[in-house]
C-alpha cells in the first residue's frame, strides 16, 4: 500500500512492505525503502523510516511550493521488493473538517447545491484548484482524493445532474462551502494559486467525547469516561496525522447541548471551580489536535488555525439553553480566540437556522433578492434540525481562516461586549468591536421589541427592550422606557441569550429558551439570514454583515459584570 497526501510544508508518504519482505536479521530490519520525488520544481530522494515490527514505513518529504504536478515513487533497494508511483500530485493547504450531523449534512441538502454545481460545471474558475477526500461515515460516501470538476460529473454542458447523482452531493456541505469561499476569497492574494485540499471525517451524532482522548476527558469534571469515547480520534484523526495540515474546522455540539455546559475553569475567585463540561473539553480539543499534528518538527504548525461553528437556533436537538452551550463552544469566554484557545475563530450560526422551513420561500418569491438560493432543495430529517443554510456558514468560516492562515481581510471577529453604564433611568451597552469595523443596528420592526434580541433582567423576570445606536461609536443605548411603571433599576442585560418573547418560557421559539430574530413567516415577510441587529458590516461576509457575540450580564453598582472568566466591567 501507497499513500500520498502532499501539503506546502513537510507531509509524510507512507506504506507496508508487504509479507515478502525479507525476515532475515530480526523481521523487517533489512528492509530499505526510498521515496523519490519529481516534477515541476525540484526532484530529491529521500530514505523512509521502518517499523521493524509491523512492517510499515513512513518517509517525509521536503516542503515545495504549492501548485506543480509531481510523480512520488516508493521503491524497496533491500530486502524486499516491487515499487509504486504516484502520478500528477500536486502541493497546496490542506484543512480537515470534523464535528457531527450539521458538518456531515452532504451538499445536495442545501439552498446553494445547484448554483455551486453550475458555477463548477462552467469552468475557467479558481475553483479548479479544490481536491477532496474523505472517510466513509454514516452520512457521507467514502471518497479518495479526486478532483472538483470529477466530483461534479466533468465540465462538459450546463446540465445539473439530479440530487444525489454526482460525488460532491455526498460530501460534507461545511466542508465545501468553506473551501469554495476560501480559494474565492483568496483571489487577489499571494496564496490566490495555492490548492487547496479539503478532508471530511464528520460523523452525524457524534459527541465531542469520541473526538478526544479518556486522559483527557477524565480532567474535565462532570464528563463521562465511557467505551465510545475517543472511536472518532482512532478512526478519523489518527489516519490523517502523517498529512501537514494548515488548519482544522469543527461543528459539533447538537449532542453535547443537552448536557453540562460548564466552564473551562479559569476563574478569578477565591474558589475557583475546575474546568468542567463542554467548556473545559473544547479546549482540550483544539490542544489535542494541534499537538498531535505537529509531533514531527516541521509538519503542521502547534499553533495552526481551528475554526468552530456555533450551533443555529434549530440545531440543538431539543436542548432549551443553547446560549450558554455557545459559551461554552468558547472555553466560557464568550468569544475566540481568547487566553486559551489562541489562533481559534468562530463562524456563528445563532443567527443562521433554516430560514425559510419547508420547499417554499423568499428564495423562490424573490429570487432576485436571494440569487444561487433553490427553495425546493430536498432536507435530511426534515430542515430544522439540520438547516440548509450552510454555504453561509462556509462564507464566515472562511473569512476567519483568511485572517488568521493567510493574513488577508478583516476575519470573523465583530464584537464582543465590553461594558456598560446604568444610571438615571438610562443603560448604555459599549462593545469591543473589531479594528477598521463599525457597530450597526440593522432595522427591525419597532412593534415589536423582541426582535432587537435584547432583554433586562428586572427582578425574575426578563422584558424585551428596544435598543438604538449611541453617540459615542461602539456603544448601544438600551430603552428602558417600555418597561412595567415602577420598575427598579435592571439587574441584568442579555443579547442573543435565551427567549426575547416576553417571558421565561420558550413561547413559539424551536428551542424553548433559545433566541429567534427572524420578523417573517418566510414567504409573504421573507426571513433571511443575519437577522439579529446587533451587526459590522463586512463586504466579504454572507449578506453584508457579521454578527457581534451574543452575551450575558450581571448589572451590579451601575457596571457589567460577565460570568468568569469573561470580563466586560469596563
Amino acid at each position: 500500500m501507497f499513500q500520498c497526501v502532499c501539503a506546502d510544508a513537510n507531509t509524510a508518504v507512507y506504506g507496508y512492505l508487504g509479507t515478502n519482505a525479507s525476515a532475515t536479521g530480526g523481521g523487517y530490519a533489512n528492509s530499505k525503502v526510498t521515496v523519490t520525488v519529481t516534477g515541476t520544481s525540484s526532484s530529491y530522494t529521500v530514505p523512509a523510516l521502518i517499523n521493524t515490527l509491523n512492517g510499515t514505513w513512513k518517509a517525509y518529504l521536503k516542503p515545495s511550493a504549492a501548485g506543480g504536478s509531481y510523480t512520488i515513487t516508493a521503491a524497496c533497494t533491500s530486502g524486499c521488493t516491487g515499487s509504486a508511483a504516484i502520478h500528477d500530485a500536486t502541493f497546496g493547504d490542506v484543512w480537515y473538517c470534523a464535528g457531527q450531523s450539521n458538518m456531515a449534512l452532504p451538499v445536495q441538502y442545501t439552498y446553494t447545491r445547484n448554483a455551486s454545481i453550475a458555477k463548477i460545471k462552467k469552468g475557467g474558475s479558481a475553483l479548479s484548484q479544490i481536491r477532496l477526500t474523505g472517510i466513509q461515515g454514516n452520512m457521507n460516501a467514502d471518497q479518495p482524493w479526486i478532483t472538483l470538476e470529477d466530483a461534479v460529473g466533468g465540465t462538459a454542458g450546463q446540465t445539473i445532474p439530479s440530487y444525489g447523482a454526482v460525488p460532491l452531493d455526498h460530501f460534507s456541505s461545511t466542508c465545501y462551502y468553506f473551501g469554495e469561499s476560501l480559494v474565492e476569497g483568496l483571489q487577489g492574494s499571494k496564496d490566490a494559486a495555492t490548492p487547496i485540499g479539503l478532508i471530511h471525517t464528520a460523523w452525524g451524532g457524534s459527541m465531542i467525547e469520541q473526538w478526544l482522548t479518556n486522559d483527557l476527558i477524565s480532567e474535565c469534571k462532570g464528563a463521562d469516561i465511557a467505551e465510545h469515547n475517543g472511536v472518532l480520534y482512532d478512526n478519523a484523526v489518527k489516519p490523517y496525522l502523517s498529512m501537514a495540515v494548515k488548519g482544522w474546522v469543527y461543528y459539533q455540539g447538537e449532542n453535547n447541548a443537552g448536557g453540562l455546559h460548564g466552564n473551562s475553569g479559569v476563574l478569578s475567585g477565591q474558589k475557583p471551580q475546575p474546568p468542567s463540561g463542554y467548556g473545559c473539553m473544547m479546549p482540550s480539543l483544539v490542544d489535542l489536535f494541534r499537538k498531535a499534528w505537529s509531533t514531527e518538527p516541521g509538519t503542521t504548525d502547534p499553533k495552526a488555525p481551528f475554526g468552530i461553528v456555533s450551533l443555529s437556533a434549530h440545531d440543538s436537538e431539543g436542548a432549551s439553553d443553547m446560549a450558554s452551550f455557545r459559551w461554552a463552544q468558547q472555553g466560557s469566554y464568550g468569544t475566540v480566540p481568547n487566553p486559551i484557545m489562541e489562533n481559534t475563530f468562530m463562524a456563528h450560526g445563532f443567527d443562521m437556522q433554516d430560514p425559510w422551513n419547508g420547499k417554499t420561500g423568499a428564495c423562490v418569491t424573490d429570487p432576485g433578492t436571494f440569487p444561487g438560493y433553490n427553495c425546493e432543495t430536498p432536507w435530511f430529517m426534515g430542515p430544522s434540525i439540520h438547516p440548509r443554510l450552510k454555504k453561509p456558514v462556509g462564507q464566515r468560516l472562511a473569512l476567519g481562516a483568511m485572517k488568521e492562515a493567510y493574513g488577508s481581510g478583516g476575519g470573523l471577529f465583530a464584537g464582543v461586549i465590553g461594558g456598560c453604564t446604568s444610571s438615571n433611568g438610562k443603560l448604555t451597552l459599549a462593545f469591543d468591536v473589531a479594528d477598521g469595523r463599525t457597530l450597526t443596528v440593522r432595522p427591525y420592526n419597532k412593534s415589536n421589541p423582541s426582535l432587537s434580541a435584547t432583554a433586562v433582567l428586572i427582578n425574575t423576570t426578563w422584558f424585551p427592550v428596544h435598543i438604538a445606536l449611541g453617540a459615542t461609536e461602539g456603544t448601544i443605548n438600551v430603552d428602558l422606557t417600555s418597561l412595567p411603571a415602577g420598575s427598579p433599576a435592571p439587574s441584568g442585560v442579555r443579547y442573543a441569550w435565551g427567549t426575547t418573547d416576553g417571558g421565561n418560557g420558550g413561547g413559539n421559539i424551536p428551542n424553548g429558551n433559545d433566541v429567534s430574530c427572524c420578523e417573517g413567516d418566510g414567504v409573504a415577510a421573507p426571513c433571511i439570514p443575519t437577522q439579529c441587529p446587533l451587526l459590522t458590516p463586512e463586504p466579504l461576509a454572507p449578506f453584508g454583515a457579521l454578527p457581534i457575540d451574543p452575551f450575558l450580564a450581571q448589572i451590579v453598582g451601575g457596571k457589567c459584570f460577565c460570568p468568569e472568566p469573561q470580563t466586560c466591567s469596563k
